[in-house]
């Protein structure tokens, strides 16, 4: 047995540690993991090198939920969250960086929506979700693409949701679009 991430030692001589999303690298070689200490929700990114067992300098600030590294390059997407606690913007944080020279990838305006994060099953796609409680829809971020490019799989419609993954030359999309207890379609990549 190999303990990764004592949340006890973290959490000693504080008054709250509650810890988020917890990602690996590709290489299994780095963990990076949200952690929160004022219980306000507001999570601050740590990098941890599992082989030297020492912290990198990265460190994110105000961030939640989302911690997907690239399969390719040196960082990982994120989502940080603005003055209302809300998640309106992807990010990508390449590493040895400040986390202000992070690269915006999508930001979304309207107030009743969140954005949130995945990697695609094939490791090919980052997914970008921009939901709310009546609607979503999905982009994609292909891993080749290193402008970060983000691509609309399925737009926002009125009670309708999706859900989509990848493999091979297609998306399955899960969704409620004229199917009451939801359908799987495929489209091409």
């Amino acid at each position: 047995e190999e303990i990764l991430l004592d949340v006890n030692e973290i959490a000693k001589g504080r008054n709250f540690t509650k810890i988020g999303d917890i990602a690996f690298s590709p290489n299994h070689k780095l963990m990076a993991y949200a952690v929160d200490f004022a219980g306000d929700e507001r999570y601050t990114i740590k990098v941890y090198d599992l082989e030297k067992q020492i912290y990198l300098k990265d460190e994110i600030p105000n961030t939640c939920c989302s911690i997907v590294w690239h399969e390719q390059l040196q960082g990982f997407f994120y989502t940080p969250v603005n003055e209302n606690w809300r998640r309106t913007q992807a990010k990508f944080h390449k590493l040895a960086t400040a986390y202000s020279d992070d690269k915006l990838i999508l930001e979304e305006t309207d107030t009743l929506y969140n954005v949130n994060l995945k990697k695609s099953g094939s490791k090919e796609f980052i997914f970008i979700i921009v939901g709310g409680h009546d609607r979503n829809e999905y982009y994609f971020v292909s891993m080749d693409d290193h402008t970060f490019t983000p691509k609309l799989i399925k737009k926002r419609k009125q009670d309708i949701f999706h859900e989509v993954d990848h493999n091979g030359n297609y998306f399955y999309i899960r969704t409620n679009e004229g199917a009451k207890n939801y359908k799987i379609s495929k489209v091409p990549t």
